[in-house]
């Protein structure tokens, strides 16, 4: 096959795809599905991990340190000891 023949079925199968994404965005009942399907993802991640808990003992720590007064210090390091933890971070 030549190179313009391959740069023809790319461009059929990309008009294809283009009509095909403008006829299913057009009708309201897929952007309306599309929409649900995706805030019920998002709220799945978002109450997976507000639920996550603490070890025991890392959550008696850091109430031991809130009672102590070093609760703000203690919340600023977590927060640094986590930033530092992100892959890709230096």
């Amino acid at each position: 096959m030549t190179w313009w023949l391959t740069v023809a079925a790319l461009l059929v199968l990309l008009a294809v795809a283009a009509v095909s994404l403008w006829t299913a965005f057009r009708s309201p009942s897929f952007v309306a599905g599309l929409t649900a399907l995706a805030a019920r993802v998002a709220a799945k991640a978002i109450v997976t991990k507000a639920r996550a808990r603490k070890p025991e003992a890392e959550e008696e720590f850091m109430n031991a340190e809130i009672r102590a007064g070093r609760g703000d210090e203690y919340l600023r390091n977590e927060f640094r000891r986590r930033r530092k933890a992100q892959p890709g971070r230096s």
